[in-house]
């Protein structure tokens, strides 16, 4: 049946890839506590709003604030098709936000017969509020017109087809149906002693959204607060009593931020940091550096996060310890802490001992380049690396130096091996990585080597934890120790599924995770979800699947020897600057990618190249709109940026389509071709297919297909 069979996690979660980021926040469930069985007109209650100084604001109906659409038709995939069906609470009639307190999935048949109703897994997420970007079906408009705060409705959402490729289901556009308001209780989907779809039902209060991705903080009207850090990890057993949770309204009077301006979420932006409070109406504010008036408010909010995770610990897990193999470098020719700069290494200047082969019993007897974090498991020679001038260096052996063909030492993947970097680079120089925001501020920030970032690095020193004194179940380590070193710790725990590997002493510890374990919590989690189970599995099987596809790619790919040295052009060169109709550039960034051959398992290593960033906003509706990303990267040579069209992608089946006169391929929202040294690629997710034309046409004609 495919993708819609059934709806347990396989097709929750595939459906959560496949619709817009926005549509839903990631919240994971509460605690099994008892849920009220109904609400109805009045049942939002905060019997001390009124002390945080917010008031009512009486506005007209703003109809431009959401785009209604005429009888929206559901996209089907493979004969069936997927509707969400929400119970909610009003904040914002115009644009539309929905609070939902209750929320049930279905698998239709091309008949709108209902053939399976989901049940959401333990780890999975919910969708506990609606993207006010969603379209809103016309026969809604009247209903949705009339609405006000608090107001309590019954929807519908589907995945609407689009009408220029109707069997594309990543084509469609979610959007909100059958809205209507209740006027008596409504009964939830889930009642009783059960896990709720959306964390609380006595409805949001206080919204914060932090400067890291995935940082949320609500405190909902019952005083419960759900936190969720950077590392997406979720604490809701806290709750404030009526008497903190009225000191903490005062804290938004004494701030006066009813005065302050309310800025609405926009479509594809991060919208951090914001806070948001609703007591007598939705009111999100933007928060800005250095603003005096917030401070102390904030202050309280970062308490917030404290509280909730006040009864957890941070816990350290790695692998077995594996001693490492040094060998010395041999080549004396080969001067490692040269070789690890691809801008000499395989520069037309790049010394004559460089250019021979390598002896292939050397060759063999060096770690492959890994594909992903897991590669490196099963490799003989994972453990070995090489003694240079008292640096520990790791030299990898490319992909297409197995089988394919020698190698030359200059095509040898080297980086040394040192502690994870940080602060500020030169431009230009390697492993540093250029961002250009909105305000014209560049950041010119260091990053570690691929290579050596998935292989190993080495444990800083400074840390006031060992790794050889972590036992199997796990070192609790303190908050003042995490505090310290939040720069290494707090990577680490956004990439737990996995884990990085370190190097302390010469021991190779594999796979070091950070968790943050409630109290009565299974050190069993930070091993990963069930969910990254199945995505680890289902990885390894995609790369036996693609074994035959590399062994082709690898043979056809383009040679990385004697290729020209890359200079960055400037970015109002290499993108349309002046903006594509009413869309404007607001943040641009260019970086240069080593040649590293690291990418996915279906990838084929590719060269030196640079990679340019800029993404596009609706002038009109301001800067934070961004709506289209276009990436540009510039290759040695026009064969390198052609063979890569298809190459970056890891995949041979995506639709080959001919438009404006041009050739180019299409994945859903996302669009490439190649053009000379350039590959171009639009990212157009959750934007209108006028405007997708619009940039179409824009960058044929700065960049025309050579496909």
């Amino acid at each position: 049946m495919g993708l819609f069979r059934g709806t347990e996690l396989a097709s929750m979660t595939s459906m959560r890839r496949i619709l817009p980021a926005g549509l839903f926040v990631l919240l994971v469930a509460a605690p099994a506590v008892a849920q009220p069985s109904t609400i109805g007109p009045g049942d939002i209650r905060c019997p001390d709003c009124a002390v945080s100084g917010q008031k009512p604001v009486a506005a007209a109906f703003d109809a431009s604030q959401i785009e209604f659409v005429a009888n929206p038709v559901p996209a089907f995939h493979e004969n069936y098709t997927i509707r969400f069906t929400v119970i909610a609470r009003v904040l914002q009639p115009a644009p539309l936000i929905l609070d939902v307190l209750d929320s049930r999935v279905q698998t239709l048949d091309r008949n709108m017969r209902v053939v399976a109703t989901g049940s959401r897994a333990a780890d999975d997420s919910s969708p506990c509020v609606v993207d006010p970007h969603q379209p809103v079906d016309l026969a809604s408009k009247a209903v949705v017109s009339a609405l006000q705060f608090n107001d309590i409705v019954t929807a519908d959402v589907i995945l609407n087809r689009n009408p220029r490729m109707p069997d594309a289901i990543l084509g469609a556009t979610p959007t909100v149906i059958n809205v209507r308001k209740a006027a008596a209780p409504v009964r939830f989907f889930h009642t009783g002693q059960v896990t709720p779809e959306c964390a609380n039902r006595s409805g949001r209060l206080v919204e914060y959204l932090g400067a890291e991705d995935g940082e949320l903080t609500i405190v909902y009207n019952d005083g419960v607060i759900d936190h969720r850090n950077g590392a997406y990890l979720t604490f809701t057993r806290e709750r404030l009593s009526p008497t903190e949770l009225s000191d903490l309204l005062h804290a938004f009077r004494d701030a006066n931020f009813d005065a302050m301006p309310t800025t609405f979420p926009q479509r594809q932006s991060a919208n951090r940091p914001s806070l948001a409070l609703m007591a007598a109406r939705y009111q999100r504010v933007a928060l800005r550096d250095g603003d005096a008036r917030l401070a102390p408010l904030l202050k309280r909010i970062d308490a917030l996060a404290d509280r909730a995770t006040s009864h957890a610990h941070y816990l350290l897990k790695s692998a077995p310890g594996v001693p490492i193999v040094v060998r010395p470098w041999a080549n004396a020719d080969v001067d490692l802490a040269r070789l690890v700069d691809t801008g000499i290494r395989l520069s037309d200047g790049a010394p004559e001992a460089w250019r021979r082969p390598v002896p292939a019993d050397f060759l063999a007897s060096l770690p492959a380049e890994p594909n992903t974090s897991d590669d490196g498991d099963s490799d003989p020679n994972r453990v070995v690396y090489f003694l240079q001038a008292g640096r520990l260096y790791r030299v990898a052996r490319p992909f297409f130096c197995a089988d394919a063909r020698a190698c030359a030492f200059r095509e040898l993947n080297a980086a040394e091996v040192a502690e994870p970097v940080f602060g500020n680079c030169e431009p230009g120089t390697t492993n540093c990585q250029t961002s250009i925001y909105s305000d014209g501020r560049r950041e010119h920030t260091r990053q570690d080597p691929s290579l050596t970032a998935m292989s190993g690095r080495l444990w800083p020193q400074s840390m006031g934890v060992r790794l050889r004194d972590v036992p199997p179940s796990g070192l609790t380590f303190s908050t003042d120790e995490y505090n310290r070193h939040k720069a290494i710790y707090f990577p680490i725990m956004k990439r737990r599924q996995f884990g990085p590997n370190y190097i302390e002493d010469g021991i190779l510890y594999a796979h070091v995770r950070v968790c943050l374990i409630e109290e009565g919590g299974d050190p069993a989690t930070c091993e990963g979800t069930t969910r990254n189970v199945v995505v680890r599995q289902a990885q390894q099987a995609a790369v036996t699947r693609a074994n035959e596809e590399i062994r082709t790619r690898l043979l056809s790919a383009p040679s990385r020897a004697n290729l020209p040295a890359l200079n960055v052009a400037p970015l109002d060169r290499v993108f349309l600057m002046e903006g594509v109709g009413e869309w404007r550039p607001y943040l641009s960034s260019s970086g240069r990618l080593p040649a590293e051959g690291i990418g996915g398992p279906t990838f084929a290593p590719r060269p030196d190249r640079i990679s340019y960033y800029a993404s596009y906003a609706h002038a009109p509706a301001g800067v934070d709109n961004l709506a289209v990303t276009v990436h540009i990267t510039q290759y040695p040579n026009a064969e390198w940026a052609r063979f890569d069209v298809l190459n970056s992608t890891g995949r041979v089946d995506l639709t080959r389509l001919s438009r404006f006169g041009h050739t180019f391929y299409q994945d859903g929202p996302y669009f490439s071709w190649s053009s000379g040294d350039r590959l171009i690629q639009l990212d157009c997710q959750g934007t209108p297919p006028p405007v997708i034309d619009e940039f179409l046409q824009a960058y044929f004609a700065k960049y025309p297909s050579d496909l």
